[in-house]
């Protein structure tokens, strides 16, 4: 067996593309930070969707509400009778 001191590692390392193991790992980041933005976008939809649909509920009861205190007099709530 060999001893191999550091000179030897760092030989080893560049000859087996030091250099692309480097481009990867920038890459990788590269990824992980679009899959993170493509995350984040998703669960903003999804806030946005859940915020529109409780603020269309609450137009809706408001316009029930406005409906209700507005039918003329003598009105039913079914509707008329000939």
């Amino acid at each position: 067996m060999s001893d191999s001191g550091p000179a030897d590692i760092q030989e080893i390392a560049v000859a087996n593309g030091f250099r692309f193991s480097i481009k990867l790992r920038i890459y990788s980041i590269i990824g992980l930070s679009f899959c993170g933005l493509v995350g984040l976008a998703a669960m903003q939809t999804s806030n946005l969707a859940d915020s529109l649909k409780q603020q269309r509920g609450n137009e809706l009861s408001h316009l029930t509400e406005l409906a209700f205190e507005h039918r003329p007099r003598g009105a039913r709530h079914g509707g008329t009778r000939p």
